[in-house]
């Protein structure tokens, strides 16, 4: 029988394998105070964060959880849209509290991407009034909205 010492060990980066399914990095933001939109065109929540993956075949997983989402008026509703970049992903929520005035919920998505890049990419959170008057309102008494990405070897 062997014994194998080793006093530092330094990682390749080049070449090293990853088993399908592995984690290979997390990154995530964090939104706090209070955001308002009164448009029915997509304006930036201010959630976002960036990640550049090892590899072309590698996925993101996107979680998204919004806090104290509210819609100050009637019959406004609200939209909820992921962006990679300039590229629209997923809408969801479109008529969160349609017929509630300060309707408050806690919209959240997951989402797996495939970039097919190794580029710094952005994902953003993007939000508007879906009909009507009125604003929708984030993370509404002192809430906080998250957003994590995580590279999924493939």
């Amino acid at each position: 029988m062997s014994t194998l010492y080793v006093d530092n060990l330094q990682p390749n980066l080049g070449s090293r394998v990853m088993a399908a399914g592995h984690v290979v990095q997390v990154v995530s933001a964090q939104l706090t105070g209070d955001t308002a939109n009164a448009s029915t065109t997509y304006a930036d929540t201010g959630l976002s964060a960036s990640i550049t993956p090892t590899s072309t075949t590698s996925k993101v997983l996107i979680l998204v959880s919004m806090s104290n989402v509210e819609n100050s008026a009637i019959n406004n509703g609200t939209s909820l849209k992921l962006v990679r970049d300039t590229t629209d992903l997923n809408q969801w929520v479109q008529y969160m509290g349609y017929s509630f005035q300060y309707f408050s919920g806690q919209p959240s998505i997951n989402y797996l991407d495939s970039p097919s890049t190794t580029s710094s990419t952005t994902y953003k959170v993007q939000f508007r009034v879906t009909t009507g008057g009125g604003s929708v309102n984030l993370n509404a008494n002192a809430a906080t909205s998250t957003i994590t990405l995580m590279e999924i070897a493939q």
